[in-house]
């Protein structure tokens, strides 16, 4: 997985593994936590669980600069040729912002 900057491209490098891990266990349902922590060595589940809830903050209020209020979030559906689609609903506080999502739901939303 690549490093997002803040302008929506991406850093030639590839990111961390500390920081992989994170990103997909952001993204993963919670039923998947188990299977990802042992791929990836995790043995502390009380200190995986709380550091997964503060990234959650950290990222919950990044988004809330940009974003007033996101409904209609349906679950992600694949389709055979593994493409995926996603449908929501957002409002955003400045309408000009443009929003990318890149894979892991790794959310820029950049104001104009």
């Amino acid at each position: 997985m690549y490093v997002c900057n803040s302008d929506g491209t991406r850093d030639g490098k590839l990111m961390d593994p500390d920081e992989k891990v994170w990103e997909i266990l952001l993204s993963a349902d919670k039923k998947d936590y188990e299977r990802i922590c042992a791929e990836y060595g995790i043995t502390d589940f009380r200190g995986m669980l709380k550091r997964l809830n503060e990234l959650k903050k950290e990222r919950e209020e990044e988004i809330a600069a940009f974003v007033s209020h996101i409904t209609k979030l349906k679950p992600i559906e694949v389709n055979d040729t593994e493409c995926a689609t996603i449908e929501l609903d957002m409002d955003l506080k400045d309408p000009t912002s443009k929003v990318f999502l890149y894979k892991y739901l790794i959310l820029n939303l950049l104001s104009k």
